[in-house]
């Protein structure tokens, strides 16, 4: 499944059950998870709320304002900056 490192799969030798046979998987991912104590891991969907400093929000909304940019337009550049700098650093 994309998005997690975990392995899960199926197989099937009819088109039609291709669904059925990938919730069968999921759910028999979801019960080992269980059997074993772990928490299942879940694919990223973009989407996290981040606390910072009032005044800190405050320049980064003006600046997006000034550039153009949305408030996540802005933060997602940030993010992309801060992730080149750290793999330059590899």
């Amino acid at each position: 499944m994309e998005g997690i490192n975990d392995y899960v799969d199926f197989q099937t030798s009819n088109i039609a059950d291709v669904e059925k046979e990938f919730h069968c998987a999921v759910d028999d991912y979801l019960i080992f998870c269980s059997e074993v104590e772990k928490e299942p891991e879940k694919e990223y969907k973009g989407t996290f709320n981040v606390r910072i400093k009032p005044e800190l929000h405050k320049k980064l909304a003006f600046k997006a304002l000034e550039d153009g940019d949305s408030l996540n337009k802005a933060v997602e550049k940030a993010i992309a900056v801060y992730l080149s700098d750290a793999e330059q650093m590899i």
